[in-house]
């Protein structure tokens, strides 16, 4: 059987953990019931170890769950023919981005990465990330960052000092931060359940720089005053969030019964709708109801001074 970089990288790993563990071939081979001469071709990528005994070395050498998933995952990829290498970090990224359930396209959009960078930290094995990569995908992919910098060889964990050095940074669409935005049909589909901010990078096609300055997670939902029954004419630009920062105001909006949105804020220990009409007391109960943490009103202006 011919040896790719793939099994020969994985024997290297095997070949390793032994070493590190100070366990000799010969007690492998007793623990996997083969011979020592299976095991010499397993290091030298001639065999490769099925799930059971990627599962009883694992046992024998106490690998760490991120250890055994490496390997597991690297057998899977020759077992389907997969010949080239992919890194720690190349399988971080792409299980991660799947996990989040977004496309190569759309964490584009959210991070300023570009495609074609990105490709590459989800395919070349020798690729190196920058710093600056890494802060910007971290949030979006719910990873820590010093998790990704271990991935990509670029940090020993606490007391190792400043991260290993890193390619030079490539160029981003801005430096500021970018939040995701729904339209009150892609809220529609929100249950409540997950934190809003994963449903939103999930579900967002549109980012903006509006909010950015808000000290939390924020989600800014695009609509109007007539589809909030809020009493005026015009777009509205709701930023919420999971959470309420101290000191701001109990406003938040809220999904009822009936499925309409609708804004309300606490006075005196009582949640008062917006503009509710006498006969809608049903819809003051709320489904789900998230923080507002700020608001953007753009009238629409009178006719006669349109063009003026």
């Amino acid at each position: 059987m011919a040896v790719t970089p793939l099994k020969a990288k994985m024997g290297e790993l095997v070949r390793g953990y032994l070493a590190t563990r100070k366990v000799r071939q010969c007690e492998l081979a007793k623990a996997l019931q083969v011979s020592n001469s299976a095991v010499s071709q397993m290091l030298s990528g001639r065999i490769v170890l099925n799930q059971e005994q990627l599962i009883t070395l694992s046992t024998l050498l106490a690998l760490p769950r991120d250890q055994y998933l490496e390997l597991s995952a690297m057998a899977a990829s020759i077992h389907s023919g997969v010949k080239n290498l992919r890194s720690r970090f190349n399988q971080l990224m792409t299980s991660a981005r799947c996990e989040r359930g977004v496309d190569v396209r759309k964490l584009s959009n959210l991070t300023g990465v570009s495609t074609a960078r990105l490709e590459l930290l989800e395919n070349c094995y020798n690729v190196i990330p920058t710093v600056e990569e890494i802060e910007r995908l971290a949030p979006v992919l719910s990873c820590l960052p010093e998790d990704m910098l271990a991935a990509a060889g670029m940090y020993n964990g606490p007391g190792s000092g400043e991260p290993v050095a890193a390619e030079k940074s490539t160029p981003y669409m801005t430096g500021r931060k970018m939040l995701p935005v729904l339209t009150l049909t892609q809220l529609s589909k929100y249950t409540g359940e997950d934190t809003l901010h994963n449903f939103a990078l999930s579900h967002s096609n549109e980012l903006t720089e509006r909010g950015a300055e808000i000290p939390v997670q924020t989600v800014a939902i695009r609509s109007s005053g007539e589809e909030l029954k809020a009493g005026f004419s015009g777009e509205i630009w709701i930023f919420i969030g999971d959470e309420r920062p101290v000191n701001y105001r109990e406003l938040e909006l809220m999904r009822d019964k009936r499925g309409n949105f609708r804004l309300r804020e606490r006075r005196r220990g009582i949640w008062k709708l917006f503009h509710m009409p006498p006969e809608d007391h049903a819809s003051s109960y709320a489904v789900w109801s998230r923080p507002v943490l700020e608001l953007v009103l753009l009238p629409i202006r009178p006719r006669n001074e349109i063009g003026s």
